[in-house]
């Protein structure tokens, strides 16, 4: 696979002759990578600059040959003057011939210690970067199916004191199950051992310095992060990161990471939410700002127009339907709330996060008796041999493997599909059942709910409400 590389000139505004002459220099370069499970990942690099006369204003960035996408709230320019951090917002605008140039907003140029911070996201699987890979084993002389990732973090046109490049990848440390009380102090050389990390000859040799360490998630996991530490960097010089994971380990063989179809999708599907598109990025010119308004409201009025014509078109339909259903299910009426329903579709109807709902499902199995919690670092459960369950309760415990463990592509489905069959049901108004439903869990007579049966889904149900 042929890496590329990327350059950034460093570019300077002086706009007036009797302007002090620029002097500036880059003192450090840091770089964090954030390997996504879809194979795409959100890059921030922050560089410190020393500009000792003169004011600068931004540089020029080119040489990315995949499509960036910038976040613009997660890029900015930051000094520090008498103990005060003062930040200003970037400006990110494309350019005709490729590349970018990033500029502090409305004109504006530091001097001093200036630090300069801008993330984007790109998609490392689609091109290349990582992918799976059959090795030969010298010894067993066997393939081994390893994740290969090869990435550099961009070059530069001048020197620099130092750079350090930390990639974290979406592998849980907590995954690791260690019992010796010994082994604990060296749990992340054991992580690596077990994921069978290998960096190639090439990426120890251009790096002073090489370390491994645990790194919080905002789920509050471990993830595993490798750092990567140059001094005194040349003009132009690289820092090429290959390195192997076996991706047959018990820590990867779940992971969505090294799913075929993430190393072989070329599309990108993700939100956008804060993220610029390259060719969305923000234009500094006064005729295209009044062009996107003329464009806006022409869309609205089009927009409005066809919205009169299809709700007007939709509520003609949906009365046509009503009556062929009468027609072909003469017996079949329509109530305004569906009493007759199980725990497991009011959770549905509510929609409760899927977190809320794995766990209220099975306190209720648990205090009515007819599962057991296991002694294991993961959930884990039992089924009690003389415990009955009925139609929804078994399809709920089919999530479970052989072993008790919670298999995640199953209960993601299983949730999925009961939320869209609840949503959808045409026997009574969606509505009034949510209405109804929701004012029974959050009553405290839960007792003198219709069906004592399920006594302990009421229990758990108002106690989460």
């Amino acid at each position: 696979m042929k890496r590329y590389l990327v350059s950034i000139f460093a570019l300077f505004f002086c706009f007036s002759l009797s302007a002090k002459e620029l002097n500036v220099e880059l003192l450090h370069v840091d770089t964090v990578l954030v390997y996504r499970e879809d194979g795409k990942a959100d890059i921030s690099v922050k560089t410190r600059w020393n500009v000792s006369s003169g004011a600068m204003s931004g540089f020029y960035f080119s040489g990315e040959k995949n499509a960036i996408q910038f976040d613009l709230h997660k890029s900015w320019a930051e000094v520090f003057e008498h103990n005060t951090r003062q930040e200003f917002p970037l400006d990110i605008l494309p350019l005709a011939e490729g590349g970018y140039d990033i500029i502090i907003a409305d004109g504006k140029s530091l001097s001093g210690l200036v630090d300069f911070v801008f993330t984007y996201r790109v998609n490392l699987a689609a091109s290349g970067h990582t992918s799976l890979v059959d090795k030969k084993d010298r010894l067993s002389d066997k393939n081994n199916r390893l994740f290969y990732f090869n990435w550099a973090p961009v070059d530069w046109d001048l020197t620099a004191k130092s750079r350090t490049t930390e990639i974290i990848f979406p592998i849980s440390i907590d995954d690791l199950i260690i019992t010796d009380s010994e082994t604990k102090q060296r749990k992340i050389e054991i992580f690596l051992q077990t994921l069978g990390l290998n960096i190639s000859k090439e990426t120890i040799a251009s790096n002073t310095k090489i370390d491994w360490y645990e790194v919080e998630g905002l789920d509050k996991k471990s993830y595993l992060s490798l750092r990567f530490y140059q001094e005194n960097l040349r003009e132009r010089e690289s820092q090429p990161i290959i390195l192997y994971l076996d991706a047959k380990s018990d820590l990867l063989v779940d992971n969505p990471m090294i799913g075929q179809n993430i190393l072989s999708d070329t599309g990108d599907s993700f939100s956008f939410q804060n993220w610029e598109d390259k060719n969305l990025a923000k234009k500094n010119t006064r005729a295209m700002k009044i062009l996107y308004v003329l464009l806006f409201l022409f869309f609205c009025f089009s927009s409005f127009s066809f919205i009169i014509v299809f709700l007007k078109q939709k509520k003609k339909v949906k009365s046509e339907k009503k009556e062929v259903l009468k027609m072909l299910f003469p017996n079949t009426e329509t109530v305004a709330v569906r009493k007759n329903i199980h725990p497991i579709e009011i959770a549905f109807l509510l929609a409760f996060p899927i977190v809320d709902f794995i766990y209220l499902v099975l306190e209720s199995l648990f205090l009515a008796g007819k599962i057991e919690y296991k002694n294991s670092k993961k959930l884990r459960i039992e089924k009690k041999n003389i415990a009955i369950f009925d139609t929804f309760e078994s399809d709920f415990l089919s999530s479970f493997d052989d072993e008790g463990f919670l298999v995640l592509s199953k209960i993601e489905r299983f949730y999925t599909k009961g939320i869209k069959k609840a949503k959808t049901d045409t026997t009574s108004d969606l509505t009034e059942t949510i209405a109804y439903w929701s004012e029974k869990i959050t009553s405290t007579q839960f007792d003198s709910l219709e069906d004592k049966s399920f006594v302990t889904y009421w229990w758990t149900f108002s106690i989460y409400a």
